[in-house]
């Protein structure tokens, strides 16, 4: 992962010196950012006979990258995500037990996440239940924000560490 500083000064660098072939999967701020897009040399690592692939998340990443000048032929989509429940829901039981309906979001507390967005709409949502799993370096800016806001309806459930507790938040929202 990352084009820079990881591909840009070790392996890139190692491949030519070797001959070793490689993938680099770019997708943050290792290339969006403007600084790092101007010193990440992604058009000719990409373009390098030993570069056998960008691995990139998302159809907005692969268009971005080409227009950063890697190869179209060497970009490979490869989704990042987990497998979901098979949840059904009966609707017509929903709330009956006086329960509010839940809002969920699940990663980390860092601000291209824009968890922030999320509390300050909890003020105009108070009918939902609004929980933010996860945890990271803005979670106590987060809970401050919501205290100053005063947002009840906001809580802070944690990390999620196993698939079966993801699936049960999930199936609680």
């Amino acid at each position: 992962p990352f084009a820079y500083p990881a591909a840009t000064h070790l392996t890139y660098p190692a491949a030519k010196a070797t001959g070793i072939p490689f993938t680099i999967m770019p997708a943050g701020v290792d290339i969006s950012h403007y600084d790092n897009m101007q010193r990440n040399k992604i058009a000719e690592i990409s373009g390098s006979p030993l570069c056998l692939g960008v691995i990139t998340i998302g159809t907005y990443h692969h268009q971005f990258l080409v227009e950063q000048g890697v190869p179209n032929e060497k970009i490979i989509l490869e989704r990042q995500a987990v497998d979901l429940p098979n949840v059904t829901v009966d609707r017509s039981a929903v709330h009956r037990d006086g329960s509010r309906p839940k809002v969920i979001s699940i990663g980390r507390f860092v601000e291209k996440k824009g968890m922030r967005y999320l509390v300050e709409a909890a003020a105009t949502l108070p009918e939902f239940d609004i929980i933010l799993y996860g945890y990271g370096p803005l979670e106590a800016e987060l809970q401050a924000l919501a205290d100053r806001l005063d947002v009840v309806n906001v809580t802070f459930g944690g990390a999620l560490d196993d698939t079966k507790a993801l699936w049960q938040a999930y199936a609680e929202a």
